[in-house]
This record gives C-alpha cells, structure tokens and sequence, in this order.
C-alpha cells in the first residue's frame, strides 16, 4: 500500500513539475474530449493518429514495426495475448508456459555472477 502511495506521488510530481508536458494525450485531444462526448469520426481518427505517433516517439521509432513472416513468437507471449484479449473473461487461471522462462533466466542470471 505504502508503495502505490509513493507511486502515485511520484506521478503527481512529475506532473506538476512537468505542467503536464509528459502527458500521453496532446492537450488539443484533451480539448477535444473535454468538451463533448461525440466527435465526428475524421477528428477522431486524427486523434488516434496523433496518439500513435506519439507512443512511436516514446519508444524511439519512427514508423510501425514490421515483424518478418519468419519470426518467432515464443508460445508464452501467445497465451498471454489470448488471456489479455478476452472479451470479459478475466480469469485469472495463468497459462502452463506463464513464469516458466523468467524462472530458467534469473537462474542463468544468477550462474552468471
């Protein structure tokens, strides 16, 4: 509890100290959601445009990644898109494969010192 405190203390102050500028939704999105509950859909879709070049910059690219058919997407990151992406259901049975690889690597890690 003491931690979620401090986190959420910690995320006001850089809003203050920021005066907002680390926000995710430019303040144009903001106005514009403020205002009114419905927005015609070319706005909206410059909003989300906005939005995905923003999280592109966070992140250091400068497009949309794409992936080549030959890679390989490990089976615990499958189960936990089909866990996360379920309509309603939040279940919280975990996937067999779920833990399995992050115990095998902080043992590898802790071989390694």
């Amino acid at each position: 509890m003491v931690a979620v405190v401090r986190s959420l203390m910690v995320l006001l102050l850089t809003q203050v100290l920021l005066e907002g500028a680390a926000g995710l939704i430019p303040e144009v999105g903001r106005r514009k959601y403020s205002e009114s509950g419905k927005q015609s859909p070319e706005r909206s879709e410059s909003f989300l445009n906005d939005f995905e070049l923003r999280l592109l910059n966070m992140f250091g690219l400068g497009r949309r990644p794409t992936p080549s058919k030959q890679a390989v997407v490990p089976q615990y990151m499958v189960d936990l898109y089909h866990m996360h992406s379920a309509n309603g259901d939040h279940s919280t049975k975990r996937p067999k494969t779920m833990g399995k690889h992050a115990e095998r690597a902080a043992s590898q890690r802790a071989q390694k010192i």
